[in-house]
């Protein structure tokens, strides 16, 4: 069965989508699973703050790396794929595109 980890800082969108038509359907014949891991879990405050500002100044919020890796750290079992979605990244395609 192939899990399929989401973490997210909005956990109440899953499964959303996720959970309709051919997804659903997969899903209930234990094709896939989803877990969905909220980030602000890992937070080391009390209110749950995950940003920061960026280095150097600048405008915008930036998620704290050492909040994710400890997220990460605890989810992930050695050997396990991660896709990160990232503006940066590189372009997921369709071979038939």
């Amino acid at each position: 069965m192939l899990e399929v980890k989401i973490f997210t800082l909005y956990p109440d969108l899953f499964p959303g989508p996720l959970d309709i038509g051919v997804f659903k359907k997969a899903k209930e014949n234990k094709i896939w699973n989803l877990k969905v891991i909220n980030i602000r879990d890992y937070s080391k405050d009390k209110h749950g703050a995950v940003d920061d500002t960026p280095f150097g100044g600048g405008s915008g919020m930036l998620l704290r790396p050492d909040i994710l890796a400890s997220a990460l750290d605890k989810n992930i079992k050695k050997g396990e794929k991660i896709i990160y979605l990232s503006p940066r990244g590189k372009k997921i395609r369709s071979k038939r595109c």
